[in-house]
């Protein structure tokens, strides 16, 4: 499961600054990824492209084997250039990308111009561990006052769902330098917070990613005050100027923390100039813990601080808590559900619309199902009245052949607007106006009826005046 979740120059390179666009952060690292995999991580591979310092201008990054049953699930190209106005266009592994430019920062003892770092999701590139070859990363040539590669890093995410673990990952991006000085100089610290850590965690890991690297004196790589290192970066295994490195710091992760401090320090006039573009921490903890108590361990809850959030389907919908249910009773009630005239958040966006809680006319339909909601008489219970021109029982069909003359049922009332019953029956009077049927019953009205009764009676008359005669 993957839950993702998504500042000013030195006066000394001023002569080569070239403004910040907006959003792009300027000499700073921000937290952009913060998520967990079950039993993932990220794996961290680099290659230098600095034809200044004797790269060549295309290289290949060396994705590494991933743990056994792992897979891939997504992966994205950084790389950073310096001098000249950038460079967001690269080609890699032959397909043309166009960057999104993630962070700035000051010259790093070149005196040539900003670095400028980018990131491109590559997913749909990387599927398998193997060589990607990236090329186009500055100009490809150095005249000495042009734009020059400083290198690439792949970040791939993989996971493996029937792992024990849980992999919590914070990944800080940009670009910040690292500078040295006549004296001593505040360390770059970079802080991960919002770290849950409820158990001890089975393994953990710091990762950073910078330019510039060479063999000079780095100062110390630290992590929670501890010393993990000390002239540390160098362009010995990913080639001229770019390095990815990686510390075990399990050590300092404790049961409680919420977060952590890790920093480098520069000093003194012989230190490395550094361009740092990526900071990573990485930690897991066991499948099986349950910190809410609420039965779903924290690979399968993505909440495991709140009881009524985990990975159970309660009402058989195929969504949980987890995956957008916010009524795990109700298999009506999950994200992209349709709305339904039900007076429910059906669609779960926090809202019941209007016409499913509005009955204007007050006759018991709401305005989703009343056809009419300012006409009491009109609703899916009504009478089908004949010849009005009304659809009065919304079913969308007018004056349909099951009408009703308004007679609303077959008891022996009077039905028209007079106080009597005006036909000698002593019955219902629908004598002349046709049947007075329930609707669905069909139009059964006996036209005959009141010219037979008529015509016997004229006869009995004739037969009475005959004997009187």
């Amino acid at each position: 499961m993957t839950q993702f979740r998504k500042l000013l120059p030195a006066l000394a390179a001023l002569l080569f600054a070239t403004p910040a666009q907006a959003g792009v952060l300027v000499d700073d690292l921000q937290l952009e990824w913060d998520f967990f995999i079950q039993g993932g991580g990220v794996l961290v591979d680099s290659v230098g492209l600095s034809v200044r310092a004797g790269a060549a201008p295309e290289g290949v990054v060396t994705v590494d084997a991933l743990p056994e049953r792992s897979q891939i699930t997504q992966a994205f190209l950084y790389w950073m250039t310096i001098g000249g106005t950038g460079d967001s266009e690269v080609v890699f592994q032959g397909q043309p990308l166009i960057g999104e430019e993630v962070g700035q920062c000051e010259d790093t003892c070149w005196s040539i111009g900003f670095n400028h770092s980018y990131r491109a999701d590559v997913s749909s590139i990387v599927t398998e561990p193997g060589d990607y070859t990236i090329s186009g990363v500055g100009d490809g040539v150095w005249n000495g006052n042009n734009t020059d590669g400083q290198g690439a890093t792949i970040l791939t995410f993989y996971d493996d769902p029937s792992a024990d673990n849980a992999g919590f990952i914070k990944i800080y991006e940009g670009a910040r330098d690292n500078m040295p000085g006549p004296s001593t100089v505040e360390p770059t610290f970079t802080v991960f917070d919002g770290l849950y850590v409820p158990v001890d965690p089975v393994r953990a890991q710091m990762t950073w990613s910078v330019g510039d690297a060479q063999p000079f004196a780095d100062g110390q790589t630290t992590f929670e005050g501890a010393v993990l290192a000390v002239d540390n970066f160098d362009d010995t295994e990913e080639g001229p100027l770019w390095d990815t490195d990686e510390w075990d710091v399990l050590p300092y992760m404790y049961v409680g923390m919420t977060e952590a401090t890790a920093g480098l320090s520069v000093g003194g006039t012989s230190n490395d100039c550094l361009a740092i573009g990526l900071a990573i921490l990485e930690y897991d903890l066991p499948c099986d813990f349950d910190g809410d108590g609420d039965g779903s361990g924290i690979c399968a809850d993505c909440d495991d601080t709140d009881p009524l959030i985990d990975g159970t389907d309660l009402d058989g919908d195929g969504r949980t808590t987890c995956t957008g249910d916010c009524d795990d009773t109700d298999p009506d009630i999950y994200e992209g559900h349709v709305e339904i005239c039900d007076g429910k958040d059906n669609n779960c966006d926090g809202i019941v619309p209007a016409d499913e809680e509005t009955d204007v006319d007050g006759d018991g339909w709401t305005a989703c199902d009343d056809c009419d909601d300012e006409v009491a008489a009109i609703n899916p219970d009504a009478f089908e009245l004949c010849a009005n021109g009304l659809d009065d029982d919304c079913d969308s069909f007018i004056d349909e052949a099951d009408c009703s003359d308004g007679d609303d049922d077959d008891a022996a009332d009077d039905d028209d607007d007079a106080a009597d019953d005006d036909d000698a029956a002593g019955d219902d009077d629908d004598d002349g106006g046709g049947g007075g049927v329930r609707r669905g019953s069909g139009c059964g009205c006996d036209q005959g009826s009141g010219s037979a009764g008529g015509f016997a009676g004229l006869l009995l008359l004739l037969g009475v005046l005959r004997r009187r005669s």
